[in-house]
């Protein structure tokens, strides 16, 4: 399934570019993640908290006449969280690629510098690992 998404938004792109005149703009993105859960009802003993990871990737937008625009936000992320429990840390952390396709639309509002926009798509995750310490298996 993730490769029929993958590849269906691929041909879209490339029959879009084919046919009419695309203006594409790029660039990079970065950040960290401050990952976190939580669970109702919380456990008695149990103490969740944040996890630092970062995030990497780039960014890709093919603007349309009209308006139109497709970006594409490949991406590499760290998700994860720790909690306490009767004196021992667990800690679950997971990597990720993500792949949010975001079709976007500009309301063209005259020559104003604020241009109001709606945008929607699908995100592809796919984990590359996931893993449980608690301290003593690191």
């Amino acid at each position: 399934m993730k490769k029929i998404l993958l590849l269906f938004v691929v041909s879209l792109l490339m029959i879009g570019c084919s046919t009419a005149q695309v203006k594409i703009s790029g660039g990079f993105l970065g950040g960290l993640n401050l990952a976190n859960i939580s669970v109702d009802p919380t456990p008695t003993g149990v103490d969740f908290s944040n996890l630092t990871g970062f995030g990497a990737g780039g960014v890709l937008n093919f603007g349309f006449a009209g308006g139109f625009a497709i970006q594409v936000e490949p991406m590499y992320i760290q998700q994860g969280t720790k909690y306490t429990q009767n004196t021992t840390e667990i800690k679950w952390k997971a990597n990720y690629i993500e792949v949010p396709v975001m079709f976007i639309y500009t309301f063209a509002m005259g020559q104003g510098q604020v241009e109001p926009y709606i945008m929607a798509g699908p995100v592809l995750g796919i984990r590359l690992s996931a893993k449980v310490t608690d301290g003593t298996n690191e």
